[in-house]
Formats: structure tokens, sequence, C-alpha cells
């Protein structure tokens, strides 16, 4: 109801819809009863609930592969009850070494690389680490997985503190979908999506072509509807970017 108010109230708007998550650092039984919600409200709630993820610090939490169990318990006659938005290899460090803390899970955070793409999630948070990964950069393209590339969060955490050498490009450069985040903006004090946008294009040499197709990606791979991506791009966003493009030109 809230949404559809300010749909009428500001017809750019395009919809807001919600990733339900939990942190990779419960037991079994807390991160299954947090997982069970999340498919109930999806259940009730499609067109608002979208997904489902696990978040908090790969290298300091279980890995994917320990919560696999409660994974594949969300197949249901090999469909999905409720899609996986997860991160995935957020990390800079390599296969050999083992990150966590947690003696019962003796698996490198770069492996969640690979749990990611077998679950065969929607989209995959941050994911560094597959730039060390030229197979499953494929395959990412193959199954039209996206990467969520965090610029400004990066930086500020020390995971690319030189943007000009950011992995978002090297995944960009080839053919993997990435989209724009902004990460945790109130964390870091700043409130501008912009910022990313602007970090983005002049720390990677990109152009307006590129700018237009990291803005389609975020239209394209998404949990909208293929009705509401439709109309979300040919009627709300693409009129908004002829009408940037004519201005930049004209100046």
């Amino acid at each position: 109801k809230i949404t559809k108010q300010i749909k009428e109230k500001y017809p750019s708007f395009i919809d807001y819809k919600r990733i339900s998550y939990t942190v990779r650092v419960l037991n079994y039984e807390l991160f299954e009863k947090n997982m069970n919600l999340a498919v109930q409200l999806h259940t009730k709630y499609p067109q608002h609930l979208i997904g489902f993820d696990a978040v908090a610090e790969e290298d300091q939490g279980y890995s994917t592969l320990h919560y696999i169990s409660q994974y594949l318990s969300l197949q249901k006659n090999g469909v999905k009850i409720i899609p996986l938005y997860l991160h995935a290899a957020e990390t800079s460090w390599p296969d050999d070494l083992i990150t966590g803390p947690f003696e019962d899970d003796p698996v490198s955070t770069l492996q969640n690389a690979y749990e990611a793409v077998l679950l065969n999630v929607k989209r995959i948070g941050h994911g560094k680490g597959f730039v060390k990964k030229p197979y499953l950069m494929q395959l990412l393209k193959k199954m039209k997985i996206a990467v969520e590339v965090c610029v400004i969060s990066n930086q500020i955490l020390g995971m690319d503190a030189d943007l000009r050498n950011h992995f978002g490009q090297i995944l960009y450069k080839n053919g993997v979908p990435i989209i724009l985040s902004p990460d945790d903006p109130g964390t870091f004090g700043y409130d501008n999506f912009t910022t990313d946008w602007y970090q983005a294009y002049t720390g990677w040499g990109l152009n307006l072509g590129d700018l237009k197709q990291l803005a389609v990606n975020s239209l394209t791979y998404n949990g909208m509807t293929d009705e509401e991506r439709k109309i979300a791009i040919e009627q709300k966003w693409r009129p908004s970017w002829e009408a940037f493009v004519n201005e930049v030109s004209n100046e």
C-alpha cells in the first residue's frame, strides 16, 4: 500500500523490494529459523520480499558450505522456494588459507565462490575472489549471475584502496554482469549513491556507454518480474536517460 502511494506521488519511482537476511555466524538452528521466516514472508509477499542472503564479514564467519543442507532444503521439485542473493568471495585471501575462526568449518573464504555458483544464486554480493577464478567468471557470464560491486565500501575497508586497480572493472571488462551498490553508506557517513558511480567512472576509465550498461544491469539483474522490468526500463528509466544525454550534449 505504501509503495503504491509513493508511485502515485512520484511517477518516476520504480519500486521497492527487500532481501531478507541472516548472519553467517549463527548455529544451524538459528540460521534455519531465520531462513524459514524469510520463506514465509516471501510466500506471503512475493512482490516485496524477493530473496534470502547470509551476511557478515566472510573472513570472520561460517562458509556457505557450512550451511549447505539449509540451502538445499530450499529446493522443492527442483525449484527454489525463495531465490538466493548471497555474499560470496568478499576476500583478498587465496584458496589455501583457512581464514575463518571456527574449528568446525575448515573452509577458506574464497571457496564460497564455488558454492554460490553451484547454488545458482540470483546475484552475488561483492565477489572479489572471482577474479582469481577464470572458469567461474565464465560461468557467471553463461548463467547470467550478476555481481554487486561496492566501490566506496571496498576502498574504505581496504579491499581495493586504489580504485584504478579495482576488481570490479576486471569483471566488467571480461563480460561478467555487474551492478554498482553503495553497500552501507549510512555506516560510512555518506548518503549519495552518485559517489560510487563517479568513482567507478573516473577510476575505471568508463564512458557514457558503460554508464548506460551499468544502469541497465541494475534494472535487469534484480527481483522484478519481466513485466515490471519492461515498465521500469522502457517507461521510467529510458526517458530519463535520454533527457540526461540531451542535457549533456547541449552543454
